[in-house]
């Protein structure tokens, strides 16, 4: 009796002294007892759990109702129960835990009750997430080395060995096409290239808000597409005053991408004109720069505007090249706490073409 009252004694200082939460209760969830542990665990005072239910008050709906079912379990003789679930903490926040369930039948008692233990995952969860994500650039990586340039390289080949054929046979090339596709190709694929790379940038440090001069900005992107082998290009932009912005080097990347995108999608046998705008405007007590890059380009259909940012990682759908310039937009916007979104540049009339518009909060001096 003695040995059975000692190893009772061990059995609790085990408990209370353990890392893992632990806390027993009865069927209709009023708590029995429950270890220090639990009360930091969830953030409660030991006498404010009185009259809360586990796993009721606890954990999230779908929690709540997977401990409930493996209780059903339990009471009809099925093994113990464990599986990842929600806790739900006092001042509202929520914790990933691997919650133990058990029965236990008191001798010479009627009822029964049950008992867990609990413990936080969120290390694990968070180390998961990575391994993931890394795997995920992988294949990403992998799958644009072999499928977009990969058929980049084999149309600029295609191309060059029809200029060659030419040379061969008449001495000359006389027609232009066969050297401006393999330069767009060349093109396009240093354009990946430097999205990949933008995108690296950005998984593996992040994008923290410092000073940055967008003027100096918008006019290296003006600079860059204003003369466009074969293309009628015209960029209009006039900056303003106030031309600092929380962001960092990676800035760049967003506008290249912009421009870049209204030059690549437009048709090459018309005159391209983009206009960039900038000003300041407000939202309550914050100030933003708001930049817009329209131009008279096709346009984009209402149906695609708010999945365009998307495009790039839909859900069961192949990643292709051709949406990580936008997705790397919205990424880097999203890092520098601002926004955007796509628009007609004609009210109403998609086919007049698109306006871009970005906001970045303004670095107050």
């Amino acid at each position: 009796m003695k040995q059975l009252h000692e190893l009772g004694r061990f059995a609790a200082d085990a408990i209370n002294m353990g890392a893992m939460a632990f806390v027993a209760w009865y069927r209709d969830g009023r708590i029995l007892t429950a270890n220090p542990q639990f009360f930091e665990m969830t953030g409660y005072a030991e006498d404010e759990t009185s009259g809360m239910l586990w796993p009721m008050d606890f954990t999230t709906p779908e929690s709540k109702d997977s401990i409930i079912h493996a209780m059903d379990g339990l009471y009809k003789g099925e093994k113990a129960y464990h599986h990842d679930e929600g806790l739900i903490r006092k001042d509202g926040s929520k914790v990933p835990v691997e919650v133990f369930v058990h029965i236990y039948y008191p001798e010479r008692q009627a009822e029964h009750y049950y008992y867990s233990f609990i413990s936080d995952i969120t290390q694990r969860k968070e180390s998961e997430k990575a391994l993931k994500r890394s795997k995920a650039s992988t294949d990403l990586y992998l799958d644009i080395l072999t499928h977009d340039i990969n058929n980049m390289n084999e149309v600029g080949i295609g191309y060059l060995e029809l200029a060659l054929d030419h040379l061969r046979t008449e001495g000359k090339i006389t027609d232009k096409t066969l050297l401006e596709r393999p330069l767009m190709a060349l093109e396009y694929t240093t354009s990946i290239i430097r999205n990949v790379r933008t995108l690296q940038r950005i998984e593996s440090k992040g994008a923290p808000g410092e000073p940055v001069d967008i003027c100096s900005v918008l006019l290296e992107v003006k600079k860059q597409y204003s003369r466009v082998p074969g293309r009628e290009v015209t960029i209009n932009y006039r900056p303003t005053p106030e031309c600092y912005v929380l962001a960092n080097e990676l800035l760049r990347e967003v506008f290249l991408n912009l421009v870049g995108n209204a030059v690549k999608h437009s048709d090459p046998k018309k005159p391209l004109t983009v206009n960039i705008i900038q000003r300041l405007v407000s939202e309550g007590d914050k100030k933003y720069c708001r930049v817009d890059i329209e131009d008279n380009g096709p346009g984009i259909p209402d149906e695609m505007k708010k999945s365009i940012f998307e495009r790039f990682r839909q859900e069961g759908v192949r990643p292709r090249a051709r949406g990580l310039g936008l997705y790397i937009v919205r990424t880097l916007v999203e890092e520098y706490k601002g926004k955007v979104w796509v628009e007609d540049r004609v009210p109403g009339d998609h086919t007049k073409g698109a306006r871009f518009v970005v906001m970045l909060p303004l670095f107050d001096r």
